[in-house]
């Protein structure tokens, strides 16, 4: 009986030494779960969370059928959408530089105009090359940019089908624990 007394005490204190791992998992959770769900991560307080475990051993299921637009809250997706637009603009404005322009304030001049219009036709003809080269470098920007907002979009999708996937599975997991107590 002594030695059934000592291997009971040592699971207790196997199982009570595991009880940090398990709340620092927990707390780590719930700050991914605040990021996934675009809000500010905060630490939770875990005061009545074991007794809420004992109540509602599972958590509520996911509904079918979430929308994807969800996602559009992530902040890492709103900050590559905005990067993405940022790009497409600078590249239209590296575009529109390329063309000459006329301002209309010389045409009412006492002056003539012939010279200011005449300036700003021939401007971009002698700097074609290296408008031209300003443009491609703002495309390019523009398709980087393009790039690693879809990236970040299937970043978050596969970050999405983990966490249903360790819901499954960690649900399966409790399951089993419980057959065991």
């Amino acid at each position: 009986d002594g030695v059934a007394l000592e291997q009971a005490r040592s699971l207790v204190y196997t199982a009570e030494a595991d009880i940090p791992q398990y709340e620092r998992a927990v707390k780590q959770t719930r700050l991914s779960l605040d990021i996934l769900l675009g809000e500010t991560p905060q630490a939770a307080d875990s005061t009545g969370a074991g007794l809420r475990l004992l109540v509602d051993r599972h958590p509520a299921d996911i509904p079918v059928g979430l929308p994807s637009e969800l996602l559009e809250r992530r902040p890492d997706i709103m900050e590559a959408r905005y990067d993405m637009l940022q790009a497409a603009a600078e590249a239209g404005v590296a575009r529109g530089a390329r063309f000459p322009s006329i301002a209309i304030k010389g045409l009412t001049a006492a002056n003539p105009w012939a010279w200011d219009a005449l300036g700003s036709l021939t401007q971009p003809l002698f700097a074609f090359g290296k408008l031209r080269r300003s443009e491609l470098a703002a495309m390019e920007r523009y398709t980087q940019a393009a790039k690693t907002y879809e990236q970040t979009v299937l970043t978050a999708f596969a970050d999405v089908e983990k966490a249903l996937v360790a819901i499954a599975t960690y649900r399966g997991q409790a399951e089993r624990y419980c057959e065991l107590v």
